[in-house]
C-alpha cells in the first residue's frame, strides 16, 4: 500500500505515476530511459509498483517521451552552457540527474508546494526548488532573466486548462529573453476522451484508491497553433513517439502498432509526441 497517497490531491498524485513509470522502466528487461534514480526514489516514497498493474504499453511510450525530451534538454545545455533549465511540474523526475548538466547551468524544479516538500525528501539534488502553482502570476520573480533558458514540461498540459497553459507560455517567454519551451502535446481527441473517462469514474493508473486526477487541458492538433498564442513562439520541430529509434525495443506487437502508426499524420497527431519551440520568434 502506498504510504504517501493519502496526503496527496488526486494532481499531486500524477508525480507518483510518473515515478512508477520510470521505475518499471528501469526494471524492465530491455529498459529505453534506465533511469536507476527513479527506482530508488520509489522505493523511498514508499510506492507498491506491484498494485495496480500498470499495461506496458504505458510504460514503453512514458519512457521514450521522457527520453526524448531529456535529449531536447541535452542539446540546449550542449550550446549553452550557461543555461537555465525550467523543468515545470517536476513531480519526483530525476530528469536533471539523468542528463548531468554542466556546472554552468542552473536547474529549477517547479512544482506545487506538496510535491516539492515530497521531492525534498526522496529525491535530494543540486536542483533550486520552486514550490509554486504555475497558474499565480509572481512564481518566475526570482529567476534570472537574461540567460538562455529552456523550459520543459511532461504532462503538464493535461492538468492546466486551456487558457491556463497559453498564459504560461506567455509567462516564459515574456519573463526570460530567449531560448525554448518544450513540452508533450496532447491531441484535443486525447484530452476530450480523458476528461469522459473521468466523468465515467474512471481512476487514473497507479492512483491507488485514488479519485482520479481531473483533465483540464485543451491540447492541440497542430503544431503551429502555439504560434498564434501571442507568446513569441517558432515551431523547431514535432517528434512523434511512434517514429523513435526506441521503439525498436518494444514487443513486437507494439512495434508493429507504432510503426503502423508512423505513416499516418492524422494518427501521430492523435498519439504521443513532443513539440519543441524558439522564443523570441
Amino acid at each position: 500500500m502506498d504510504s504517501l497517497l493519502p496526503d496527496l490531491t488526486p494532481v499531486e498524485q500524477a508525480s507518483l505515476l510518473a515515478v512508477r513509470l520510470r521505475a518499471l522502466d528501469a526494471r524492465s528487461a530491455t529498459p529505453i530511459l534506465d533511469d536507476r534514480v527513479a527506482e530508488r526514489t520509489a522505493d523511498a516514497a514508499g510506492l507498491d509498483l506491484t498494485r495496480p498493474t500498470i499495461p506496458r504499453s504505458a510504460v514503453l511510450v512514458h519512457a521514450v517521451r521522457a527520453k526524448t525530451l531529456d535529449d531536447a534538454v541535452r542539446e540546449f545545455v550542449a550550446r549553452h552552457p550557461d543555461a537555465v533549465v525550467v523543468d515545470l511540474g517536476c513531480g519526483l523526475d530525476a530528469r536533471r540527474q539523468r542528463c548531468a548538466p554542466g556546472p554552468g547551468v542552473d536547474w529549477y524544479c517547479v512544482d506545487l508546494p506538496a510535491v516539492i516538500r515530497l521531492r525534498a525528501k526522496v529525491l535530494p539534488d543540486d536542483a533550486h526548488r520552486v514550490p509554486a502553482d504555475v497558474t499565480s502570476p509572481d512564481w518566475l520573480q526570482n529567476l534570472p532573466r537574461d540567460r538562455p533558458t529552456i523550459a520543459v514540461t511532461d504532462g503538464l498540459m493535461a492538468f492546466l486548462a486551456g487558457d491556463a497553459f497559453v498564459e504560461l507560455a506567455r509567462a516564459i517567454t515574456n519573463h526570460f529573453t530567449g531560448g525554448e519551451f518544450t513540452f508533450n502535446a496532447y491531441s484535443r481527441l486525447a484530452m476530450r476522451n480523458s476528461r469522459r473517462m473521468g466523468a465515467l469514474g474512471g481512476r487514473a493508473v497507479g492512483a491507488s484508491g485514488s479519485t482520479r486526477a481531473p483533465t483540464l487541458g485543451d491540447g492541440i492538433d497542430d503544431p503551429r497553433e502555439p504560434e498564434a498564442w501571442n507568446a513569441r513562439l517558432a515551431l523547431i520541430e514535432e517528434l512523434s513517439m511512434a517514429r523513435a529509434p526506441e521503439v525498436a525495443l518494444f514487443p513486437p506487437v507494439w512495434r508493429t502498432i507504432s510503426r503502423i502508426s508512423a505513416r499516418s499524420a492524422r494518427m501521430i497527431r492523435a498519439g504521443d509526441r513532443v513539440v519543441r519551440y524558439r522564443f523570441p520568434a
